[in-house]
């Protein structure tokens, strides 16, 4: 069961790593972007899409919880989930008021900080020799 963890890990830990580090280092273009979708959030349907379907093959790959470094893994796959799930349910919403948060730029930072992190451990232990 662990082999999936691994599986998924070695896809989403370079993901969540390369995002993460462009948003912390191009805070501001991101910011402009977030205003754009703050104007027509219609734009994010195709990516909540996606990542409805990425969050429900995480979870039937693998979604056990417990407290090891692979819960990583279950809470990235529920996570997408989760935030896929509002969006589609609460159209608006949410996605209005999460998108206004862009002004917090400390709040941005550390978001993008915590992404990159998570996706740095994600990749260690996904690349890690065994």
């Amino acid at each position: 069961m662990e082999t999936n963890a691994i599986k998924v890990a070695e896809v989403v830990g370079p993901v969540f790593l390369v995002l993460g580090l462009s948003f912390l280092l191009y805070l501001k273009t991101w910011q402009k972007i977030m205003g754009s979708w703050l104007k027509n959030h219609y734009e994010l349907i195709p990516l909540f899409i996606v990542q409805l379907v990425a969050g429900i093959i995480i979870v039937r790959m693998y979604s056990v919880w417990e407290w090891n470094i692979w819960l990583l893994v279950t809470l990235s796959g529920w996570t997408m989930i989760i935030k896929s799930v509002t969006y589609f349910l609460i159209p608006g919403g949410v996605t209005k008021w999460a998108l206004s948060l862009k002004k917090l730029t400390s709040l941005l930072a550390l978001s993008s900080l915590l992404l990159t992190l998570w996706g740095g451990v994600l990749s260690y232990y996904a690349y890690l020799p065994q």
